[in-house]
């Protein structure tokens, strides 16, 4: 019976003419090293370092300091360390290059390591630009030296590009010890935020913890959080804490947290005395009152906020102030999330009025901390006792006033 490897052309197993068509011998391996980007970027580096003058000393500390930022395993340290041993101090001059010859038996003699594995971690050291191959024409490593130390010939590994590196590994380890620094500096406040923000909150009233929302403001950072977003959360956290301090800050003339015509009854129930537009008239008009200010009489009574304000415009809206309301509120003092607060407790028009009276006070020098203030009108519109048409009309009357 023949076998089908012998059989007339045309005959044989299904596909076979294919296969034999298709098929195509693996390239003859030379002995020499396949070239590849990292080998040439590597060569490059080394025509650097042969320029530039490092102490071995300095080499290998930039190396052993920035070898976790760079990839490198303590292992390949290892095997760097003990090739850079073998090299002398005058070899890491400008105009020479370091170049070890060291058999593959005496590298794992001296690190241990099995040959596949030294192999393996010479390539890594070479991907990562600290070291690159000198190969001989027949594949061996030799060299020979000078009556004066230097080589004269020398093929094996060279270290020239850690020279040309020394610097730059310097700089990224120092970079990178100032940011680790900062960062440990920053979870240090953010812990001492967090425990003094929750013992805070046990002192808030019934309703306000919530109101605030400060599980998710109260949560750990991430161990491996960037440093830009540790230094936002210590901002934001700073930002609550001094949101809490005006909170529970005491009620009292001293810290200006004391409101005085907000609930105080001027005028009876029925009726409201304004004096006259112009001094000079002798009648007293007597209104009934009204139960909202309108803008521009808000604007009339409080100069102070109405050039905050920057509309000097007779049909000025309460949407309007209320769009511009985020922007005077940073100028007077009070974070943007106490206003977005004070916005869902008041309302719209409520919320520019409040802080139309803590603007004026403050600016008159009538208060000393005007979120403290604003904390205050809150917790007070809360049981009922804020009166802001009484306390705008007290300050129209103090504007009209001879």
């Amino acid at each position: 019976m023949m076998h089908f490897r012998h059989a007339p052309d045309g005959a044989g197993p299904p596909h076979a003419a294919e296969a034999a068509e298709s098929y195509s011998p693996l390239p003859a391996r030379t002995g020499w090293r396949r070239q590849d980007g990292s080998l040439l970027h590597a060569e490059l580096l080394g025509r650097e370092g042969e320029r530039v003058s490092v102490a071995k000393s300095e080499a290998m500390v930039a190396l052993k300091r920035a070898a976790a930022l760079i990839g490198l395993k303590p292992a390949q340290v290892l095997l760097m360390d003990t090739l850079a041993a073998f090299s002398q101090a005058q070899d890491w001059d400008s105009g020479q290059r370091p170049v070890v010859w060291p058999s593959n038996a005496l590298l794992t003699d001296r690190t241990g390591l099995s040959l596949s594995a030294l192999r393996r971690h010479l390539r890594k050291l070479c991907d990562a630009g600290v070291l690159c191959f000198r190969d001989s024409p027949n594949g061996k490593r030799w060299g020979r030296r000078g009556t004066d130390g230097l080589i004269t010939e020398a093929y094996g590994f060279d270290l020239s590009p850690l020279a040309a590196r020394a610097q730059e590994l310097r700089t990224l380890h120092e970079r990178h010890e100032t940011e680790r620094l900062a960062a440990a500096s920053l979870r240090r406040q953010i812990a001492a935020l967090i425990r003094t923000i929750r013992e805070r909150r046990l002192l808030l009233p019934s309703g306000a913890a919530e109101a605030m929302q400060l599980d998710t403001a109260l949560a750990r950072p991430h161990p491996r959080i960037a440093l830009s977003l540790l230094s936002r959360r210590a901002a934001e956290l700073h930002g609550i804490l001094a949101e809490l301090d005006a909170i529970l800050a005491p009620e009292s003339p001293e810290n200006g947290t004391h409101i005085e015509d907000t609930n105080k009854n001027q005028e009876s129930d029925s009726t409201q005395t304004l004096q006259p537009d112009h001094p000079g008239e002798d009648s007293v008009v007597e209104k009934p009152v009204t139960h909202s200010v309108q803008p521009e009489q808000l604007l009339q009574a409080l100069p102070n906020f109405a050039q905050w304000a920057g509309s000097a415009s007779s049909h000025v809206t309460w949407a309007f102030l209320a769009s511009v309301g985020q922007d005077i509120s940073k100028m007077a003092g009070i974070s943007g999330r106490q206003w977005e607060r004070l916005r869902q407790r008041l309302g719209e028009e409520r919320s520019v009025q409040a802080l139309a009276l803590v603007v004026e006070k403050s600016a008159r020098g009538l208060i000393r901390c005007p979120s403290a203030y604003l904390e205050g009108m809150a917790r007070k519109a809360a049981l009922g006792q804020l009166d802001l048409d009484r306390s705008i009309r007290g300050q129209m009357r103090l504007a009209h006033a001879p």
